[in-house]
């Protein structure tokens, strides 16, 4: 059942401008750096985005602005560049056209191949198949699941990467899959759906961290197909396609409180998989790379 994506009115960041780009089932909130020239978006308060995984599986972030950090210097000459080239327009364009050419390799393939869409075990692509289902089906191997559920993560960060040749930064939000690029310290909330800890806690990310995927997983919030009963799997991983198939992998373990220790065990073994995150109920287990800080 669809939900109404109502944690996207939180999103925040006082150097940042939001726009929506939509493609039939894809459903992107995009957060970039504010150029001189503002695109045709709605600029929000204060703040950032909230997780990903599936389709509003993750949740609300909260405030938090700091200069770069010296691991990711923006030299003034870079940041007017790339201003320059992100006139009105520009950005919420090129979104557009990235996501119609990213989604119509992926039609493409399918139409040759339909169990790529189907199938609940991993994949070997075809040798010609496009870069963006060879990192589908890659991601999907590593986790254990069908190169479906990496198909999100993998459309935020080529949409991401495609935006960061017009910008410094760039947030991807694909129904609670995240592609983020900062220069600043972002905190992304998490939302569990009914657990009590939905919304209390958030991810505290670095520049130095970035770029970086944040998924989630959720058998209790969302349309998405999970086997599991976690109120919120949250993967971390440079390969935001990773971190999605990872999300799922994980999320389809947690049947009750017995599983969270099973289950980010099982994510510390994945190669490239650099925290995780699951929650069920009132219960939480944490590994990793991963910084959690209040709401």
């Amino acid at each position: 059942m669809y939900e109404p994506r109502t944690y996207r009115d939180l999103f925040k960041g006082s150097n940042l401008v939001f726009f929506n780009c939509s493609v039939r089932e894809t459903d992107l909130q995009i957060g970039v750096h504010a150029p001189s020239e503002v695109p045709a978006g709605h600029p929000a308060p204060d703040g950032h985005p909230a997780p990903v995984g599936h389709p509003a599986s993750l949740g609300h972030p909260a405030s938090a602005e700091h200069p770069a950090s010296p691991e990711h210097p923006a030299s003034a000459e870079r940041l007017a560049s790339l201003e320059h080239r992100a006139s009105a327009g520009t950005l919420q364009t090129e979104a557009f056209m990235s996501v119609i050419r990213h989604r119509a390799a992926i039609e493409d393939y399918a139409a040759q191949h339909p169990e790529f869409l189907t199938s609940f075990v991993p994949l070997k692509p075809a040798a010609d198949a496009p870069l963006i289902v060879k990192r589908m089906c890659s991601a999907g191997e590593l986790a254990g699941v069908g190169p479906m559920a990496a198909v999100a993560g993998a459309i935020s960060e080529f949409v991401g990467m495609d935006l960061l040749r017009f910008t410094p930064e760039v947030i991807v939000e694909n129904g609670g899959d995240i592609f983020l690029k900062t220069l600043s310290i972002r905190r992304v909330g998490i939302y569990a759906g009914s657990s009590p800890l939905s919304e209390k806690i958030a991810l505290e990310i670095p520049p130095a961290s970035t770029p970086l995927g944040i998924c989630t997983s959720s058998g209790t919030v969302g349309h998405s197909v999970s086997f599991g009963r976690a109120d919120a799997a949250v993967i971390l991983a440079r390969d935001t396609a990773l971190a999605d198939a990872a999300a799922t992998a994980v999320g389809n373990m947690v049947q009750s409180d017995a599983d969270l220790k099973k289950a980010v065990r099982f994510a510390s073994k994945i190669p490239g998989v650099s925290g995780a995150v699951v929650i069920l109920g009132d219960k939480m287990a944490v590994w990793g790379d991963v910084k959690l800080v209040g709401l």
